[in-house]
């Protein structure tokens, strides 16, 4: 209840201020688990991500905001989970395949961090090994206004097809390609929004 007031608050703040739209949030499967794998240019994203998808989103964000009480609660009936930054978190991937167990979505940013210069960066294979475990889809995300977001000017999250991971006797090169499909996707999104 708390997690759907607040999607709706964000979603009218965001129509309102900045022209809000989404493309494409049909190609987000009704059911079972998927992946939203988006670009991550600024603070905002997560919030783009959520207001974007049909369902609710689950998301990792970083220790630190855990430690603030009021915040820390707040974001954890959002759907939030921690996640130690500066190590392979082993808790935080158990807790990313459980959501995905449960037919839940999960939103991550593939680059692994925001991208300051407003650019795409290299996907890491994490987004790819957890679909891999997990048996998740994954929809790719482009969020195009964020970067240098001021009222007024739009913001629109452009969803993709969903794109189902390899599977072969080399995982590792697997997790690698399907990365690289991931982040070739959320360009091609980009790039067909540009053109228009």
């Amino acid at each position: 209840m708390f997690y759907k007031a607040v999607r709706l608050i964000l979603w009218v703040f965001f129509k309102i201020l900045f022209r809000f739209k989404r493309v494409g949030q049909e190609n987000i499967p009704a059911e079972g688990p998927v992946i939203i794998a988006s670009n991550h240019v600024s603070y905002l994203d997560p919030i783009i991500v959520a207001i974007a998808s049909p369902r609710p989103v689950s998301f990792m964000a970083k220790a630190e905001l855990f430690r603030k009480p009021l915040l820390g609660r707040a974001i954890s009936k959002l759907n939030a989970f921690p996640v130690q930054r500066e190590k392979a978190d082993v808790d935080a991937i158990k807790a990313a395949l459980r959501v995905l167990r449960k037919g839940e979505v999960l939103g991550l940013f593939p680059e692994g961090t925001r991208i300051r210069n407003g650019s795409l960066g290299e996907a890491e294979p994490g987004v790819a090994r957890l679909a891999m475990k997990s048996g998740a889809v994954v929809v790719p995300m482009a969020i195009k206004g964020t970067f240098h977001a001021f009222p007024g000017k739009p913001i629109r999250a452009l969803v993709g097809k969903p794109l189902f991971p390899h599977h072969s006797e080399n995982p590792k090169e697997d997790a690698e390609q399907f990365a690289k499909e991931t982040m070739r996707a959320i360009r091609n999104l980009i790039s067909q929004e540009e053109k228009k």
